[in-house]
């Protein structure tokens, strides 16, 4: 689910989010573009493109698929913050717990996600930032802010069947506390533990997502776009296999 700001509703906003059955993932544009005469939508769409497309390719790994993002974005001024994960069996690693999975996630800037696990937050991401206000970026222009993937913090927390993924831009995280968030995302799962169908089950994650941005939305502390992927994890396989 993504909504616009309300001054940025023609354009859609500067928020944008892809999802596969291998991989999801998030992204901002840097709204400061704009003074510069540069819609900073242009360049968060084309990581999300660039990234999905080698997905659907058959990449998994989520720097890699930044970097996909990041060369398919090339010649375009902008930047963004972004974070990609994606699903993969614990095999070999050690780092899956009792046949369960890895999340895999590479994260830039201050957009990000949470897992929510029997009832309670299991693992979160932290804000890359530059400086106070000043999230990290990429963008094809390096300075203190834009960077190359390559800088993007890569975590693998465990996960299995049964674990809540969210998974928002800032428009989220600075109007909503964790714990904001997780109520949303175990109301979700009340009402898909009650569902009998993958397609009822997905329909209720939309809902689940858009709630929390309705809950960003009246929560009013900062006004901003705001993208939100809510996902259930039914299995674990070597890559994602998710309602979202």
């Amino acid at each position: 689910v993504a909504v616009p700001h309300p001054d940025k509703v023609a354009k859609g906003g500067e928020d944008a989010f892809f999802t596969t059955r291998a991989a999801v993932g998030v992204a901002d544009g840097v709204g400061g573009w704009a003074l510069q005469g540069v819609d900073p939508s242009l360049y968060s769409r084309r990581l999300c493109a660039g990234a999905k497309r080698a997905a659907l390719h058959g990449i998994v790994d989520p720097a890699e698929l930044m970097w996909a993002g990041f060369k398919r974005a090339m010649g375009t001024a902008g930047s963004s913050t972004f974070v990609v994960l994606s699903l993969h069996d614990g095999d070999g690693d050690g780092d899956g717990d009792d046949g369960g999975g890895v999340l895999r996630a590479a994260n830039l800037g201050d957009s990000g996600f949470l897992i929510v696990r029997d009832g309670d937050i299991w693992a979160r991401s932290e804000p890359l930032m530059a400086g106070w206000n000043a999230p990290l970026a990429v963008g094809a222009h390096e300075n203190e802010h834009s960077v190359p993937p390559d800088v993007a913090f890569v975590l693998s927390p465990s996960v299995r069947s049964g674990d809540w993924l969210v998974m928002a831009t800032d428009g989220v995280w600075d109007n909503l506390s964790a714990d904001d968030v997780e109520s949303h995302v175990l109301d979700t799962a009340q009402l898909v533990a009650r569902t009998q169908t993958p397609l009822a089950a997905e329909r209720l994650c939309q809902d689940g997502a858009q709630a929390i941005v309705d809950a960003a939305v009246r929560a009013d502390i900062k006004e901003d776009d705001i993208a939100v992927v809510l996902a259930r994890i039914t299995d674990v396989p070597a890559a994602s296999d998710a309602d979202s």
